[in-house]
């Protein structure tokens, strides 16, 4: 992926907002906070996540907006009525169930903020917002960071 570019004209920073744990609560923020116009003005926003958990979050809360894969940051970001997702998994999700700590969220939920990390030190994003991952998922996938600040502090 090519460095992350501001033009004089374009002074918002393209930001990684991970979804956090897929079946948690992060998805359904991600799909509400794009629904708002704020974010755009703010920052030129890029989803770490898994593209059809998004598709099926939009499509429950019946949102008005595509959901559109993206190969990188470098890709046009925050056209109006979309959601630009890159998705880092090699393969789409199993079966979950919401709210249910699994092996497989969790290793999703550390693919997205390795992504970031990744992303971020190659001078591809600005900054990371992490989304809420799940600390029982994610030592059910082997990390022994107890959360966030501990990975992210290893990551980098």
């Amino acid at each position: 992926m090519p460095k992350s570019r501001k033009s004089k004209h374009e002074t918002r920073p393209i930001l990684g907002l991970t979804m956090g744990d897929p079946a948690g609560i992060g998805p359904e923020v991600l799909a509400k906070a794009f629904a708002g116009r704020e974010m755009g003005r703010l920052c030129r926003p890029i989803v770490i996540g898994s593209l059809p958990v998004m598709e099926q979050t939009v499509r429950s809360l019946g949102l008005p907006m595509r959901v559109e894969a993206v190969a990188g940051h470098d890709q046009p970001l925050g056209r109006r009525g979309a959601m630009p997702v890159l998705d880092p998994l090699e393969r789409p999700l199993g079966r979950f169930r919401m709210g249910v700590a699994a092996e497989e969220t969790g290793a999703a939920s550390l693919s997205f903020i390795s992504k970031a990390v990744r992303l971020a030190e190659a001078g591809c994003i600005n900054g990371i917002v992490t989304g809420p991952i799940n600390k029982e998922a994610i030592n059910l996938a082997g990390c022994k960071h107890p959360g966030h600040t501990e990975l992210l502090a290893d990551l980098t």
